[in-house]
């Protein structure tokens, strides 16, 4: 599917578009709270809410942007560079699976969804110096060298050893939960960024 056409109007939910890379153009009808940015190659909301941009690559710069939906760039396997100066909120899974994703510039953001840049592998460069509150799991599978100059409540909360509250989980629950089915590679990274910051 490389085109698609729904009302202006029409309620999204997160993910709407999540995995969705050959869709390259948006078209809407009517009048409504949705617009089209980039070519109608993404999707806003209200001027300011970026929806969805599934087949973004290379780098992206948006200046109007002050916040991205849930799965907006989900699995953007080309996707290289992010800057987004107004943005002070990321949902949930944005940037989930962007593996060629190197550079992020998000200089007003507060808050970070979570797994929100889970599995970004390729993330050398991450500029958050407003941000206040990290969901579990958000870096989930990056390079933890980046973050060694952080608040260790921090990234604890990023791999989700922490909750988003800083509430500590026990640690025999952390031992159990590394010997359930799809939770073992998330031990494994943990334990992984550690020993790359010299905690371990």
């Amino acid at each position: 599917m490389a085109k698609v056409n729904f009302p202006a109007a029409a309620k999204l939910s997160d993910d709407v578009f999540r995995d969705c890379h050959s869709l390259k153009e948006f078209h809407l009808t009517g009048d409504g709270s949705l617009s089209l940015i980039e070519d109608r190659k993404a999707l806003v909301r209200n001027n300011t809410e970026l929806v969805a941009y599934p087949s973004a690559s290379g780098s992206v710069k948006l200046d109007n942007i002050t916040s991205i939906a849930g799965g907006a760039f989900c699995g953007c396997k080309n996707l290289v560079s992010v800057n987004f100066p107004w943005t002070t909120s990321v949902g949930d899974r944005a940037f989930l699976n962007c593996t060629s994703l190197v550079n992020v510039d998000l200089s007003s953001v507060i808050n970070v969804g979570e797994h929100a840049f889970a599995f970004c592998t390729s993330l050398a460069s991450l500029n958050l110096p407003l941000v206040t509150h990290i969901g579990k799991c958000a870096f989930l599978g990056c390079n933890g060298q980046i973050f060694k100059d952080w608040p260790m409540k921090y990234m604890l909360t990023m791999q989700g050893i922490l909750d988003p509250d800083g509430e500590e989980e026990k640690s025999e629950e952390i031992i159990n939960l590394s010997t359930r089915k799809g939770k073992r590679a998330m031990h494994i990274s943990i334990l992984k960024m550690l020993k790359e910051i010299g905690e371990l």
